[in-house]
């Protein structure tokens, strides 16, 4: 977005776990205790009612004390751990009582009701949240939204979201979040909660960055003449008006380069340091080659035009790049 504002101005400036629940009202399953009409041992404080236009036929006790007044069917249609619960148990109005605490349940079964998706900004809460929807099988369009919500999240603490799913096994999470940390620096891979992974598993974080940023040799220069944009080839002179005064022509600078070919090296350098997109589209790395195109007024529309589309495909070919490398199984 910054581009058209400091155009002008350039242009101005030089023309100027395994089974959850268990029940204990005559049946055992995966980790809840159910207790069909019984008084909780626990004295319920701050009920929490998901959806009071129907009266609740569920009470779920959370591991802080508090109750959750909820649904059985909203439950049933999103969960199969619950479906099957209500199914084999085939009670009324009953008492749950969960491990996990309010905030995570009571999260998870707001994505249950047809409303606006609860905002979660911390990544440990949310997390709470995704293993308790993996523990209860929650899936379908709950799953996709929470995934959703989850994403940004990893991409703000990548190296901790590695470790919590190396924790958990979730292999595909773990996967979206090492990609994540190539964003990084390298002196910042570093989060208390590597303390409680593998050593292993470490070593393939650190292992995969580093063969990321091997990749980056890869880049080449093909794909910028196929493109026909600017600067078309880096091997003659853009302008063809006044390729000996203008700063887009390889004949411009005393050391024989061209404004593309300083953005092209720069960016080589910054990408084996950080294998990203970010290194190829920052401003503080556009900016120079913007300024450079900006001083000739035969050429510099048309290199302008061209520059938005010329970088977009620069980070394609480091995006492709990355997406060869694998991270090795956990």
């Amino acid at each position: 977005m910054y581009l058209p504002a400091l155009y002008n101005k350039l242009v101005q400036g030089n023309e100027t776990s395994s089974h959850p629940l268990s029940l204990t009202h005559g049946y055992r399953t995966r980790g809840i205790a159910m207790q069909k009409n019984l008084a909780s041992d626990i004295v319920p404080r701050n009920p929490i009612t998901l959806f009071d236009a129907i009266p609740h036929d569920l009470t779920i006790d959370t591991s802080d004390g508090t109750e959750i007044w909820t649904h059985k069917f909203m439950l049933s249609v999103h969960s199969s751990v619950f479906r099957d619960m209500f199914v084999v148990a085939n009670t009324g109005q009953d008492r749950v009582k969960v491990e996990e605490d309010s905030h995570a349940m009571e999260v998870l079964l707001r994505f249950c009701y047809p409303e606006t998706d609860p905002v979660v900004k911390d990544l440990g809460r949310l997390w709470a949240v995704v293993k308790a929807m993996k523990k209860y099988m929650v899936e379908g369009d709950v799953e996709v939204r929470v995934l959703k919500i989850l994403g940004p999240l990893i991409h703000q603490e990548p190296v901790r979201a590695y470790a919590l799913a190396c924790q958990e096994g979730w292999e595909d999470l773990a996967k979206l979040a090492a990609r994540a940390s190539l964003r990084q620096d390298i002196p910042k891979i570093c989060a208390p909660e590597l303390d409680g992974v593998k050593g292993s598993a470490v070593f393939r974080l650190f292992q995969y960055q580093e063969e990321c940023r091997g990749a980056m040799t890869h880049v080449g220069e093909g794909w910028v003449d196929d493109l026909g944009l600017f600067p078309h080839n880096t091997n003659r002179s853009y302008c063809k008006h006044l390729p000996y005064s203008c700063p887009n022509s390889i004949y411009y600078d005393e050391d024989g380069y061209s404004a593309w070919q300083i953005y092209r090296a720069e960016t080589i350098r910054r990408l084996r340091e950080k294998p990203c997109v970010d290194v190829v589209k920052e401003s503080k790395t556009v900016a120079p080659l913007l300024a450079s195109i900006t001083k000739c007024s035969s050429c510099r529309d048309e290199a302008y035009s061209d520059l938005p589309k010329l970088v977009d495909a620069y980070a394609q070919v480091v995006d492709d790049l990355t997406a060869k490398v694998s991270l090795s199984s956990i």
